[in-house]
């Protein structure tokens, strides 16, 4: 074999197993964390790999980064095993989730906090206001 045979050979094998690598990436679908469904209240147990105290009833914003990293790879298990079973409705949903959780790990990483809530003027107030 010349070396050019061998340089094309190797070329065109790591042509494919970049190609196979591509068609492995997930790419989440993008989310807004600010709109209206971007914050959702955890519902479901804690991922049994999780320590920490309880979580549920919490907003994700109120979670620990960590907690968050956990829920995300229990939701993308869910939508593939969604996906296998020919769901890609709930998958979507799922993988959706997923970024949620993600996108809101990324956010208290970077040192993100929640607003302060308005103070409303009492004083301004009259009983009729009450």
């Amino acid at each position: 074999m010349s070396a050019t045979t061998e340089t094309l050979a190797l070329l065109t094998r790591i042509a494919v197993a970049v190609e196979a690598l591509a068609g492995q990436i997930r790419t989440d679908p993008p989310v807004s964390l600010d709109g209206p469904h971007g914050d959702p209240v955890v519902k479901a147990k804690d991922p049994r790999d999780w320590a920490g105290e309880i979580q549920a009833g919490k907003r994700l914003s109120e979670c620990p980064p960590a907690y968050l990293d956990l829920l995300a790879d229990r939701y993308d298990f869910f939508a593939r095993k969604n996906a296998d079973d020919g769901d890609e409705r709930k998958a979507g949903y799922a993988r959706t989730d997923a970024a949620r959780c993600r996108g809101w790990a990324a956010r208290l990483r970077a040192g993100w906090t929640a607003p302060a809530a308005p103070v409303e003027d009492f004083a301004a107030q009259t009983p009729a206001d009450w």
